[in-house]
């Protein structure tokens, strides 16, 4: 097993993306705790994965100081130590122009895609430099944290700034042992893609160019996830990996 006894942190790990990767990481020794804002898909989650022993949720907003707080009190009172964090939490912006952008949506796709993983990122390390085995961060940005038109301006600042934030832990913390990768998927078969493209506002600013690409699938993202949790993956280290089919290259 890639993983075995490993210590995880998944953000967002009750549906989609999140959901799969949680599954893959159990299903590769490791003892995975996961957060989401809903109670009850995290429970739904806990019986589709046959209430595996190995499997940990709080319900907590990562937005939320307080409840970043209390989810890393869990982790040091529970396993007094963290070995891998994947932020996967996030939501869309219907493909707003900043014409169109409210304070309040700005407000709080920020506070989710950036604010969130920066105090998940921060509590972290401040863990991670405790331990003797360090540690790995995963971030997951987007397309839109790589092309200026995959999204709306909220959405695409957020994911821009996300991966700024990862290459900054990644050079800062490699002499530390810690290190710090993003993966951009493309449009992938979830809740939140689904709503993204089958939203008529978002429709029909689907590039021509792109649009016949196939959608990923959310265990495809997983298979990455794991891949870069393991120790395989041990020289890469700031990296952006751009998993969209082919997207990117138009």
């Amino acid at each position: 097993m890639l993983l075995q006894d490993k210590v995880v942190l998944v953000t967002g790990g009750s549906a989609g993306m999140g959901k799969e990767i949680v599954r893959q990481y159990l299903q590769e020794g490791a003892y995975v705790l996961t957060v989401a804002r809903r109670k009850e898909k995290l429970e739904q989650l806990a019986e589709e994965l046959g209430h595996d022993e190995r499997l940990f949720t709080i319900s907590a907003d990562v937005s939320k100081k307080d409840d970043v707080s209390k989810i890393f009190d869990f982790i040091k009172a529970t396993f007094a130590r963290l070995d891998i964090v994947v932020n996967n939490a996030g939501i869309m912006d219907n493909m707003e122009p900043i014409a169109d952008v409210t304070d309040e949506l700005w407000e709080r796709v920020m506070a989710v895609n950036l604010d969130g993983p920066f105090m998940i990122c921060r509590e972290a390390v401040r863990l991670m430099l405790t331990q003797e085995s360090r540690g790995n961060i995963i971030n997951i940005a987007s397309g839109g944290g790589i092309g200026g038109g995959r999204s709306g301006a909220s959405y695409v600042s957020s994911k821009f700034a996300l991966v700024g934030l990862s290459k900054n832990i990644a050079y800062m913390y490699a002499p530390d042992g810690i290190r710090c990768n993003v993966i951009c998927p493309g449009a992938v078969l979830t809740e939140i893609g689904h709503n993204a493209v089958y939203h008529p506002y978002g429709a029909k600013r689907v590039q021509e160019g792109v649009k016949n690409i196939r959608m990923g699938r959310p265990e495809e993202i997983a298979d990455l996830a794991v891949y870069l949790a393991s120790e395989k993956s041990s020289l890469i280290n700031g990296a952006t990996i751009i998993a969209d089919g082919g997207k990117s290259a138009w």
